[in-house]
């Protein structure tokens, strides 16, 4: 029996009422997506370039963007203190193996100078934020 054109008319047109609902959940499903991002974005300082970071470090006169550069290089030194303790984790699971390989030795040594490597880039950022901080204090002082 061969499909009348009516029915299939109303078949393209339920189908195409699926394919747009599903369209409208996705939207929404990808709005839902953009809110929690932005809901997370606050907690998350923005990623600079080495030039973006150099240029503001030049460029920074005012208070709020010397602030800006504090909370910027105490997020960087908080990252590199969470590495330092990824690679402690790291060192630890190593020393731990019951069998090791011919890359042990290695292995450990680039783990503890990764450990050493950040825990330096740490204390640097710390350094900058305590600078900058201090440049704060200092311009507001000289203001009032």
């Amino acid at each position: 029996m061969k499909p009348s054109i009516k029915s299939t008319i109303l078949t393209a047109a339920l189908t195409i009422g699926a394919c747009s609902q599903s369209v409208a959940q996705m939207a929404s499903k990808n709005e839902m997506r953009r809110m929690f991002l932005d809901a997370r974005a606050p907690d998350l300082p923005p990623r600079y370039s080495r030039s973006e970071v150099r240029n503001m470090i030049h460029a920074a006169k005012t208070p709020d963007d010397i602030g800006r550069l504090a909370d910027y290089f105490d997020f960087r030194a908080m990252e590199f203190e969470q590495k330092s303790e990824q690679q402690l984790k790291e060192l630890q699971r190593l020393v731990a193996l019951p069998y090791r390989a011919r890359s042990y030795a290695t292995q450990v040594d680039i783990t503890r100078e990764l450990i050493k490597r950040y825990g330096v880039q740490s204390q640097e950022c710390s350094a900058r934020v305590a600078i900058y901080r201090a440049r704060i204090t200092t311009s507001v002082t000289e203001t009032k």
